[in-house]
């Protein structure tokens, strides 16, 4: 059987104190064949000191400036050499140092466009599974599989036009339905594949909502969009507003976290 090489791309940005966990829990990979690439935006924190410190088990780095997270990642995936992609980020992890092997050795010999899983999120109080399902049913109202749980086939993502770079914080979104628009054939695999630590970019409401709005109506039309809207940005700010108010901050604080991040 042939088997598969995985372009695994990890983008940093003055991550000191995780990315040394992230690079360890790649290399450690039971899977014999994973590409390891990493994008450095120029990171000023220590950061670019350990990626060095593991430089000869890397198969391509880079330190230099950049326009943002989705231009790194294509910078990544322009580099990679892998029949899939996998995008982890700087601060999450493999869930242990076989998942790569049991996720491809589960695969049928169809090979999929899209493989992916669940993950655990990390939030400083506790942590939770999160699985989510690959549907257009899903997308309309904004839930996407994570990325940190998505092998996407090389020729699929390039096909689509891999990330926009105009989005700040809801790329990954944006991806998700220009695949699934193109029809990919995809396959769930019950595993947990990374920890995602809380937190990221796109945990930003105000611009992740605002643009997941815009990439809804966009692809799926207004009356989708405005659902979305009405739920998550209308109804969610008086929400957010009534708590404040009544003094029950950190309830509302505990509600966001339970919701989906993007």
């Amino acid at each position: 059987m042939n088997i598969c090489e995985v372009s695994i791309i990890t983008c940093v940005l003055n991550a000191v104190n995780t990315i040394e966990r992230t690079i360890t829990s790649v290399l450690s990979q039971t899977y014999p064949k994973c590409e390891f690439i990493i994008i450095d935006g120029g990171s000023t924190d220590g950061s670019l000191e350990l990626i060095k410190k593991f430089d000869e088990k890397i198969d391509y780095w880079v330190s230099e400036p950049d326009q943002g997270i989705y231009e790194a990642m294509n910078k990544g995936a322009r580099k990679a050499s892998g029949d899939y992609f996998f995008f982890l980020n700087a601060d999450d992890w493999f869930a242990d140092e076989t998942i790569v092997e049991e996720v491809f050795h589960g695969v049928s010999e169809e090979k999929p466009e899209l493989i992916y899983g669940n993950t655990i999120r990390v939030y400083p109080e506790f942590q939770a599974v999160i699985s989510r399902k690959f549907r257009r049913s899903n997308l309309r109202k904004g839930i996407i599989p994570s990325h940190q749980a998505s092998f996407i086939n090389k020729e699929s993502f390039w096909r689509v036009g891999g990330y926009d770079e105009a989005y700040q914080s809801a790329g990954d979104f944006d991806l998700y339905c220009k695949l699934e628009n193109s029809k990919i054939s995809s396959s769930f695999i019950n595993l947990v594949i990374a920890y995602v630590l809380s937190g990221g970019k796109s945990s930003f409401k105000d611009i992740s909502h605002r643009e997941v709005y815009s990439i809804i109506k966009k692809h799926y039309g207004f009356v989708p969009g405005f659902l979305f809207w009405l739920k998550n940005i209308f109804l969610g700010q008086i929400i957010k507003k009534v708590l404040i108010y009544l003094g029950l901050k950190d309830v509302y604080e505990n509600l966001l976290k339970m919701k989906m991040e993007y």
